[in-house]
């Protein structure tokens, strides 16, 4: 029998949720209709809804989106060797040996009613608050945000609840390991991707608009809460994935600020109609970071089990894995989302989606899921991406659909592509999703029983949206929203604002303070460190394997990418030669070399020289060499430290051996470091 919600009439579930605050964090279809149209047009308010947009078909759209490790520690110390307790166990922290939202641990608490103050309303909304909650009340919806984690912990459309507390839209970056991910997955615990936390920092601007509208805005850290180790290979498992042996996510040491770590600033925007706009913008402290995915995951009552989307099916669909999908609204439950593999691993994804819907049935109530942008990658399953990391073969997973309460659902700006590392390359690079800025948004709108999904979803974006402040690796800071036209006032270290037009240089560091002019009380702060790489050109290299072991990888700010020398076709044996341009006359302090990252040490280079001069007139201009030595073994990245300051434009590096003793060369980057 299916839990009943809420039984009670609407007004009594408004009143009754008015006085709850969150406390804590969060945490194939069948049919194929003709496609129809989604929304991406005007800006502008009207009604009180997201302003409508004018019909795009589906063919005009058919764009794809080809888009050390170390020891776990106990947390419980080490005085004693023979007392100390065994490493805690990610699962045996989850509410009741399971996760109900992916990434979410015990830290849920029960709702408490606080008292409500008054903070504004019109003849639409009311907006008020209570000590850890801000509530916005209209007709028929009542929509809770948690003063904690910044995000929507609650949302009711008349008798159903949405989100449940502690279930609404959070940021996410994990998804279960599956069979290819050999060369990525480690580091994905190692970041804490399986359980991130969220802070809200300094204080959200919260208020009523002219236009009818609530706005809310919070800046969100987000960081994994402990370092994780996956225990018991899943890769192993797959060749007998009936053993029935469980992974265990073994925890490690705490995370701190030096961790990956996502600050995001999203902003809110509740319309009278309770259609709530999401306008998030996504930085990262580790922009070359290969994640597992980059988006929003949330979970809804199970009652709301039937997936409708717009978008490219019926099968399940990755960034490299969709050309063969064709665009068509689809729907199922979310359980028929599930390939049934051998070993349970990440499934159900669809992509280039221009909406998704949970509806409690067919032509059912419940609500729909806009892109603001033209698409994004939709997943909807009875299971967490950890349901399915932890189940050992089908059997095991099928327990968990079986008394499953929450439809897991995944919005993305984007999901990493499968690629084919269980017998070959990974992922190629414009198919992987890293962490670097990114600007998302979705559209949630309440859905009545008979209602057309395509006619709600025919609407654009209209809401408040956050400013973009990003820095290059040459030191140039751009400042940019989605809101065209619209001036950007920036004050840069301090000083009195200007209108921003052109690059700002900032390679020494310092602190880029931007606002919109007409609404100033939208703006973005970020503090900047001085760049000690100045950006290196390739000029010549003697051997490179090509495509996604370029020489270019060497400099492409990515320790996720490696140059290998040429090992397929062709080969070449040592020395193998690379020549680098600075642009200008530097003082180097020292120069990196960063091996390939990934389980291999092919390549990992012993032997070498370095060369270097202010001007290069032809190869006598390089001398004799100013280093001459070996590489030490390992991971971590290696020095060459100059007493004094080496002055010079060009670099000249010479790989003689390899640590393997094969005859060839790699790395994932090459760095030059200024006094």
């Amino acid at each position: 029998m299916k839990k009943k919600y809420f039984g009670s009439s609407i007004p009594a579930v408004l009143t009754a949720l008015a006085l709850f605050a969150f406390v804590g964090g969060c945490g194939d279809s069948s049919e194929n209709s003709a496609g129809t149209d989604s929304a991406q047009n005007s800006a502008e308010t009207q009604n009180g809804v997201p302003a409508d947009a004018a019909q795009k078909s589906a063919s005009a759209e058919n764009t794809s989106a080809e888009k050390t490790e170390k020891s776990a520690k106990s947390a419980a110390g080490t005085a004693d060797a023979k007392k100390t307790p065994p490493p805690r166990k990610f699962s045996e922290l989850a509410v009741n040996g399971s996760v109900p939202v992916e990434g979410e641990i015990s830290d849920i608490a029960a709702l408490e009613i606080l008292p409500e103050t008054l903070i504004a309303a019109d003849d639409s909304l009311a907006l008020s608050q209570t000590e850890k909650a801000f509530v916005v009340r209209g007709k028929d919806f009542v929509a809770i945000f948690s003063k904690a984690s910044g995000t929507l912990a609650s949302l009711v459309y008349g008798k159903n609840a949405i989100f449940t507390p502690g279930n609404g839209p959070k940021l996410n970056a994990f998804r279960a390991v599956t069979n290819n991910d050999a060369y990525a997955y480690r580091k994905w615990f190692a970041a804490g991707l399986f359980d991130l936390q969220h802070t809200v920092v300094g204080e959200p601007l919260v208020r009523l608009q002219p236009d009818g509208t609530v706005n809310l805005s919070f800046v969100v850290l987000t960081r994994g809460k402990n370092a994780g180790k996956l225990v018991g290979d899943p890769l192993i498992q797959y060749g007998n994935p009936c053993n029935g042996v469980p992974v265990e996510i073994e925890l490690g040491d705490a995370l701190g600020e030096k961790a990956l770590t996502f600050t995001t600033q999203q902003i809110w925007t509740i319309y009278p109609d309770g259609s709530v706009e999401l306008a998030a913008n996504i930085g990262s402290n580790h922009f070359s970071f290969d994640l597992p995915r980059l988006g929003y995951s949330f979970g809804v009552p199970a009652k709301f089990s039937q997936f409708t989307f717009y978008g490219r099916g019926p099968q399940e669909t990755y960034n490299d894995r969709a050309s063969g999908a064709f665009f068509g609204i689809y729907s199922g439950t979310a359980a028929s989302q599930i390939t049934n593999y051998t070993k349970p691993q990440e499934t159900g994804n669809r992509e280039d989606v221009r909406w998704c819907a949970l509806t409690d049935g067919e032509g059912g109530s419940g609500a729909i899921f806009i892109a603001s942008d033209v698409s994004f990658s939709a997943q909807a399953l009875p299971v967490t991406a950890l349901d399915l990391l932890f189940a050992s073969n089908p059997f095991k997973l099928e327990e968990k659909i079986s008394k499953s309460t929450v439809t897991t659902v995944h919005i993305d700006a984007g999901v990493r592509g499968l690629g084919g590392a269980s017998c070959g390359p990974d992922t190629e690079n414009e198919n992987k999703i890293f962490a670097d800025p990114q600007e998302f948004g979705f559209i949630i709108r309440p859905v009545a029983a008979g209602t057309s999904l395509s006619a709600l979803a025919n609407v654009a974006p209209a809401g408040t949206v956050p400013i973009a402040v990003v820095r290059d690796l040459s030191g140039n800071v751009t400042v940019s929203s989605k809101k065209e036209g619209e001036p950007i006032l920036v004050s840069v270290n301090g000083a009195a604002p200007e209108e921003y037009s052109k690059l700002i240089p900032l390679k020494d560091g310092g602190k880029i303070f931007a606002c919109f002019k007409n609404d100033p009380a939208i703006s973005a702060e970020f503090s900047f460190p001085k760049i000690e790489t100045p950006p290196l050109k390739i000029t010549y290299v003697s051997s490179e394997e090509g495509g996604d072991e370029a020489a270019a990888m060497l400099v492409d700010g990515k320790t996720d990418t490696i140059w290998r020398s040429a090992h397929s076709v062709t080969q070449a044996n040592f020395p193998h030669e690379i020549m680098f341009d600075l642009g200008a006359v530097k003082k180097i302090a020292r120069i990196g070399y960063l091996p390939r990252q990934d389980e291999s040490t092919q390549g990992d280079i012993k032997e070498f020289e370095l060369y270097a001069c202010k001007e290069l007139k032809d190869e006598n201009s390089w001398g004799r060499a100013v280093f001459d030595g070996e590489f030490s073994e390992g991971k971590k990245e290696k020095f060459v430290v100059f007493d004094t300051p080496l002055e010079a434009r060009f670099i000249h590096f010479r790989a003689k051996s390899a640590h393997d003793g094969n005859i060839y060369a790699a790395g994932a980057e090459f760095t030059v470091y200024e006094d």
